[in-house]
């Protein structure tokens, strides 16, 4: 009898044991150990970089990611369910309210810069990468403290929190809309920088055209011999 008991007690302690590590590290967990809880963010950016916690250890997908969670990616990641950079930190970000471009470069460009050391959590960080050029980033994380990002790193590689100070490729920082909850500035449309140039332009032939006429009227006309 005092076996059995012990057994069963065993039992009942590694089943908890069991459950404890499975949840510390399923992807849908918001608090993983050494993550982004530690973090000293407020408002907008606590719920973007919980946003982006929840799905540490999530497959690397590339073209994976839409607003709405991790999806299947294009090209080599077809076959998978993830997120690439881009697609986590637009999620992410979209979770708060702002809507980002979808590729990092655009992320970039249509955001304002942060100057270095003026980084906060929530920011977004870009690096050149395999692809990329310091004025078109090919890859981008999110802040979460003066040293770590969160980031879907590449093909192979899950969500994951890593260091992003002692990246040499590191091109700089962004900030989205903290505060005011609405979509990213974007360069406006290119018609609105045309629209009154033709009509001026239109005008000065006109105005030349009519100097003509009204200088060949004014001319004194030959007497016929």
């Amino acid at each position: 009898m005092i076996g059995i008991t012990a057994t069963a007690t065993g039992a009942l302690v590694l089943t908890a044991v069991i459950i404890a590590s499975v949840t510390a590290v399923l992807p849908g967990d918001a608090c993983a150990p050494d993550t982004a809880c530690t973090a000293p963010a407020t408002g907008n950016a606590s719920t973007v970089i919980a946003a982006a916690s929840r799905w540490l250890g999530t497959p690397y997908s590339w073209g994976g990611g839409g607003l709405d969670g991790p999806t299947r990616g294009i090209g080599r990641g077809a076959n998978t369910i993830g997120f690439d950079c881009s697609g986590l930190t637009r999620y992410a970000w979209y979770q708060a309210g702002v809507t980002l471009p979808r590729i990092a470069a655009d992320q970039w460009h249509a955001l304002p810069h942060i100057p270095p050391g003026q980084q906060a959590p929530g920011d977004l960080v870009f690096f050149q990468g395999s692809g990329g050029s310091p004025d078109d980033p090919g890859h981008v994380g999110l802040v979460l403290d003066a040293d770590r990002m969160i980031e879907a790193p590449a093909t192979g590689l899950p969500v994951r929190i890593s260091r992003y100070t002692t990246r040499p490729d590191l091109t700089g920082y962004a900030r989205p809309a903290h505060n005011e909850g609405g979509p990213a500035v974007a360069d406006p449309p290119r018609e609105r920088c045309c629209q009154t140039s033709p009509p001026r332009r239109r005008q000065a032939r006109s105005s030349v055209r009519s100097r003509k006429i009204a200088g060949s009227s004014s001319r004194p006309r030959s007497r016929a011999r």
